[in-house]
């Protein structure tokens, strides 16, 4: 009887363990009783925010893009040099490809805002020695390109399909700079050849929307700056239109034996605008003799500013003009801004203005062909350096190599949010006769 009790007594025991377990693991709302749902897909990992470059640090490496903000394209014998950001924020750079030291070709290269490629790239198949010095977009969307030899003007759909190469100027000459308004593409450039003897003088030719040339501009089409006493030889490497049609050339002319950085403005017809300047020309030589001048850039603000950069011998210089061609004295030290380097060539070549009225200059300081590095200048309207731009106004960004010392182009652009974009080609790490663009992108 006792050992029967016993067993009673334990089985109730355990059962009001058991009853009390449930209860106490129970949580509130949630049946026991009720089979918990099968789960028909894997519960989703929780990760960590993007973590997005802080936009308010000006002038540092946007690091969203390629290695650090940086992206290189792996070919041989490559060039780039010009940048255009289209209707659409594809980043275009344009230059020269080719297999072997040779053989050349031109070519357009395009990425997407992120750094991936927008696989519209587009190469012309001519075997000729070929490069193409600058891009443009027209107002339909087309792209253009301009450069030297066989077929120096280049026609492409906005996809970067190929139209039509045009054979538009003769074996002495060269388009180094390209824009397009209204209907209308101007290239300015150069004939001519140090090396046959005949004097180099600038030259602008004009084309319609149909790519045909416009013989209501200038004679047939084309504007020449002719040589004489006073100017011995003269270049032009970049071209800009303003609102009212004005076209405004940079570049760099000979005038009583001394280098100077030049600025032209002709009327939109191509006669030149004989109340710019001295008869349509202004020259610029910081009151010296340079052994090396070159304007390599022209860009107009808001305000109908004209800011040409190049540079003298061993300093980097922005002028700016107003539309007269008098040196606009409110800018800068009486409407020069200078900046150098010890011990190295600085050189300005290409100019962007942001939205706000800020100057951007893209360009180096080079001691040698493995002694250079990139260069960023940052003014403000009034041409003192914005202290809010990497603290100085100054960037003394990544260094570059070159097959020589001498740098053909460093161009810059932005992009539709601002950001600052320049370009170099440098040696290539596994071939070291070859060469590999590279672009960098910068917070602004």
């Amino acid at each position: 009887m006792k050992m029967e009790t016993f067993k009673l007594t334990s089985l109730i025991i355990f059962l009001a363990i058991m009853i009390l377990s449930v209860i106490g693991c129970e949580e509130p709302g949630i049946d026991p009783t009720v089979p918990a749902p099968i789960p028909t897909e894997p519960a989703p990992i929780p990760t960590e925010p993007a973590t997005e470059p802080d936009s308010s640090i000006r002038g540092h490496l946007d690091t969203s893009l390629g290695e650090g903000g940086s992206l290189g394209f792996d070919t041989n014998y490559t060039d780039v040099y010009d940048i255009l950001v289209d209707k659409d924020g594809i980043i275009k750079l344009t230059g020269e490809f080719s297999e072997s030291s040779m053989s050349r070709r031109i070519y357009i290269w395009s990425f997407n805002e992120d750094g991936s490629s927008n696989m519209n790239q587009s190469t012309t198949d001519h075997n000729v020695f070929l490069n193409s010095y600058a891009i443009t977009e027209t107002d339909s969307g087309e792209i253009r390109t301009c450069g030297t030899k066989a077929y120096d003007m280049q026609r492409f759909e906005a996809n970067m399909h190929y139209m039509q190469s045009f054979a538009a100027y003769n074996e002495k000459s060269a388009g180094y700079g390209i824009t397009a308004k209204d209907g209308r593409t101007l290239i300015a450039g150069k004939v001519g050849s140090q090396f046959d003897g005949i004097p180099l003088s600038m030259q602008i030719w004009c084309y319609d929307s149909a790519f045909s040339t416009d013989t209501n501009f200038g004679t047939n089409g084309i504007a020449n700056f002719a040589n004489n006493a006073a100017y011995q030889t003269s270049e032009g490497w970049d071209i800009e239109i303003d609102k009212d049609g004005k076209i405004f050339v940079a570049g760099n002319c000979t005038a009583d034996s001394k280098r100077n950085i030049a600025l032209w403005k002709y009327n939109s017809d191509g006669t030149i605008d004989s109340s710019f300047g001295d008869n349509g020309i202004v020259l610029e030589n910081l009151g010296g003799t340079a052994s090396t001048a070159a304007g390599k850039a022209v860009e107009i603000s808001a305000d109908g500013r004209i800011f040409v950069t190049g540079y003298l011998d061993s300093n980097m210089v922005l002028l700016c003009y107003n539309s007269d061609g008098s040196l606009d004295t409110s800018f800068a030290e009486n409407g020069r801004a200078v900046s150098s380097h010890a011990g190295y060539k600085t050189k300005g070549f290409d100019i962007a203005i942001t939205s706000d009225g800020d100057i951007i200059v893209s360009g180096l300081r080079e001691k040698s062909a493995t002694d250079a590095f990139l260069k960023i200048w940052c003014y403000n309207s009034d041409g003192t350096l914005d202290t809010d731009f990497d603290e100085d106004g100054i960037i003394d960004g990544s260094g570059i190599t070159s097959k020589n010392a001498d740098f053909w182009s460093i161009p810059v652009a932005l992009d539709k949010k601002g950001r600052i974009i320049i370009s170099a080609s440098c040696v290539h790490p596994d071939n070291p006769d070859g060469t590999m663009p590279y672009f960098w992108r910068y917070l602004n």
